[in-house]
């Protein structure tokens, strides 16, 4: 109630409500503000000191140095690597250890056949203009043996694809195995192999991950508890297998590269390294230690992409004046038929983002409506 309430007219008791709530948010944001100011007062000096501890380690250790940051790292050059660790005959010397603590770890009821005579194809060509990215042929006696390898880091599936590869296995080997290596164990999609067939597949179809989840997931394309692919999981992860590489390797050089190799799994199909990353790690434990401050994390969480977005548009349009500022220090008159496009539309799958330079008196290209050519110097 407000006082004298009797007295106050009922306009003035809107105007007096309103005005209450107004006092309610500015003091709610007051507040919030100084918990955002005492939340980077901590978080400051440790990340300072975190920053400058990773420095000192990677000055020593080199941990941040990462050999597949130098590779292409497409889905076929990740396939070559894959390949090249399979080959017993390959320069790695380590012959058929890595094919055969494969075998192991996806417990395989191959038979017993000759590892170290196996042979291993990238992209192997099949009935269709079809392709297997990763072919092994094995043999025990006069039995033959293939493990095939569908290596889909970041591209989806063609018609029926996988549904193929298993009927081409099926009809040129006694046994056979298919795994499907996807990021973090996602199944092929219904066009690829139908729900319907999986059954018909069982023991001979794989599901591997580049990387385990930290988390299982219900539902149907992830790992765990209620998973309808949980049959046809792998048992272990592609990170797992390079892990157990490295361990049982015994040439250091050797050593090194698999270590690379399980980091970058890792960290691009999976999960930040914590152990490894000091800046996380700080983060974390001051949000552990003083909870109070989760809320204020979670505002600037939600809160980045629309601080992401505004720096960005700010960027273009400095370096937009920057660009028409030398034009017109080094071409003089000339500059004023030029035009500067510059543009941001975010990081959705279909953005724009570039700085462009056209000119009304440059020929356009043939077929293109626009009024004149634009040419872009960055994307």
């Amino acid at each position: 109630m407000i006082q004298g309430d009797s007295q106050v007219s009922p306009a003035e008791r809107v105007g007096l409500f309103f005005a209450s709530i107004e006092r309610n948010l500015t003091d709610a944001r007051e507040a919030h503000r100084h918990q955002c100011i005492g939340f980077f007062n901590q978080l400051e000096p440790r990340l300072t000191a975190a920053r400058e501890l990773d420095r000192e380690l990677n000055h020593h250790l080199a941990h941040r140095f990462n050999v597949f940051r130098y590779l292409k790292d497409d889905e076929l050059g990740l396939s070559r690597v894959i390949a090249d660790l399979l080959n017993p005959l390959a320069d790695h010397g380590q012959g058929p250890l890595f094919l055969r603590l494969l075998l192991d770890k996806l417990k395989l009821d191959s038979p017993a056949a000759d590892v170290s005579g196996a042979k291993v194809f990238v992209e192997r060509s099949i009935e269709e203009n079809r392709r297997i990215d990763i072919y092994v042929e094995m043999s025990s006696g006069e039995k033959r043996y293939g493990l095939a390898i569908e290596n889909k880091p970041y591209a989806g599936d063609q018609y029926e694809q996988v549904k193929d590869y298993l009927e081409h296995l099926d009809g040129r080997f006694d046994r056979f195995h298919l795994i499907y290596l996807s990021p973090t164990g996602e199944s092929p999609g219904e066009t690829s192999l139908p729900n319907s067939e999986y059954k018909n597949w069982q023991d001979r179809f794989l599901i591997m991950p580049y990387h385990h989840r930290r988390a299982s997931v219900g539902d149907a394309d992830g790992e765990g508890s209620g998973d309808a692919f949980e049959r046809y999981r792998a048992p272990c992860s592609l990170t797992q297998w390079l892990a157990t590489c490295r361990t049982q390797c015994e040439a250091q050089r050797l050593r090194w590269f698999l270590g690379d190799a399980e980091s970058y799994c890792r960290r691009t199909f999976g999960d930040a390294d914590m152990a490894s990353d000091l800046e996380t790690k700080t983060v974390v434990e001051l949000l552990e230690s003083e909870p109070n401050h989760l809320e204020t994390a979670r505002v600037i969480y939600e809160s980045w992409p629309e601080v992401r977005d505004r720096i960005c548009r700010r960027f273009l349009v400095r370096l937009r004046g920057c660009v028409k500022s030398r034009l017109e220090e080094t071409l003089g008159d000339s500059a004023q038929d030029i035009r500067l496009e510059a543009r941001y539309d975010g990081t959705h799958k279909n953005a724009v983002n570039k700085l462009g330079i056209y000119c009304s008196s440059w020929p356009v290209h043939q077929g293109d409506d626009s009024v004149a050519q634009c040419f872009p110097i960055w994307k």
